[in-house]
């Protein structure tokens, strides 16, 4: 049974789409307003012209001359006057974004950190800046989470210069410039112990999207962004081995939103993938994907505890794993971490997918997934 399917057969069983938690921006498609904004999320702007950006363009192709068109343009303000405003072009390419392009940027600024936001891949190529009239009804200010969302319509928060912008130009003049929301969406992160296990969901699988990629947890380096250490998060995959100081960890993706969308429709319409994997997990907004075996060391923090998620059988009741009203015949995580289901411990810990908790660049904890056939 492949590792795709070890997941699938425990999420059909329970029938998980109504513990399916919402995504960030773009995950929801464009969600049209009737408002001044014209869109719901800051990270939810479509592409709206003929280059490969999101909102109506960007110059990355050399289409965009002295004069900024009208439409929807993202950059940074450098400098925002009475009467006209500077702003710095960007591009953002969408979490599909074609992966030669990340590669060349990596090879173009060795040792920095990939340039990954809620929305895409951003690239500044250059730090020209165009002049925008401002129009007489001209506004500017920020945005705040609501959420996984980072809605425009949030005026009372300050403008951050700082940080990207869209900025509206309608008739040649700027109408409004609103900035990126801070932190990460939901609040961050859930806050990792030191030591032990607290998995803050209900369920295994009501892990919400953590980080920029459109997939559930921190991360899944799906877009080319994970290199040979794991940052600290909360990550999907399955442990390999695990030893007495450190795990050889697979990382896997599961991706939610409109990514989940579109690799269904491929594997849909494509009679080569269906060959390869011919019992995907689709439908519910999930679409698994663990496209080789590699693995990454991570060391085992001090006082790892490996915990395993069971089912909440209410007619078979077990204290460890408790069928309160709503969750019956989930995956729910232990009450105690060191009672283990019967079965399935330790000796079995690669045979299922597995949530693993990185603090400090070490395992704090590991949630394998309710065992099954």
């Amino acid at each position: 049974m492949s590792k795709r399917i070890r997941l699938i057969v425990t999420v059909a069983a329970l029938g998980a789409a109504s513990l399916l938690p919402a995504s960030v921006g773009v995950a929801d498609g464009p969600q049209q307003t009737n408002d001044v904004y014209g869109y719901f999320d800051f990270y939810g702007v479509p592409h709206l012209g003929t280059e490969t950006a999101s909102g109506t363009g960007c110059g990355g192709d050399g289409s965009v001359g002295d004069v900024i068109p009208d439409g929807y343009w993202r950059g940074y303000i450098r400098d925002l006057r009475a009467v006209d405003l500077d702003v710095d072009l960007v591009c953002v390419y969408g979490n599909n974004v074609n992966p030669q392009l990340v590669a060349d940027w990596t090879a173009q600024h060795p040792g920095e950190p990939q340039p990954w936001v809620p929305d895409g891949f951003m690239v500044n190529s250059n730090a020209r800046t165009r002049s925008v009239a401002l129009s007489p009804s001209f506004f500017a200010h920020g945005t705040a989470w609501a959420g996984t969302a980072c809605p425009f319509n949030s005026p009372a928060t300050p403008f951050d210069q700082t940080r990207d912008v869209w900025i509206r130009i309608v008739n040649g003049q700027a109408a409004w410039a609103v900035s990126s929301c801070a932190g990460a969406p939901g609040g961050g992160q859930p806050p990792p112990p030191s030591t032990g296990f607290t998995f803050p969901y209900a369920t295994f699988y009501d892990v919400p999207r953590l980080g920029t990629e459109e997939v559930l947890g921190t991360g899944c380096g799906g877009n080319g962004s994970l290199g040979d250490t794991i940052p600290d998060g909360l990550w999907f995959g399955w442990i390999s081995t695990l030893g007495p100081t450190s795990m050889e960890f697979d990382v896997a993706c599961i991706y939610i939103g409109a990514t989940a969308v579109q690799l269904e429709s491929e594997w849909m319409n494509s009679p080569e993938l269906q060959n390869d994997d011919p019992s995907p997990y689709f439908g519910g907004g999930w679409w698994l994907v663990n496209n080789n075996n590699r693995t990454r060391t991570v060391p085992l923090a001090p006082g790892y505890v490996p915990a395993f998620a069971h089912i909440a059988d209410p007619v078979s009741p077990d204290p460890n794993w408790p069928a309160i009203a709503g969750l019956e015949y989930a995956c729910v995580p232990p009450v105690d971490p060191a009672i283990t289901p019967e079965f399935f411990g330790v000796n079995e810990i690669s045979w299922s997918g597995a949530w693993v908790m990185i603090a400090g660049g070490q395992a704090q904890y590991s949630l394998s997934e309710c065992p099954h056939d």
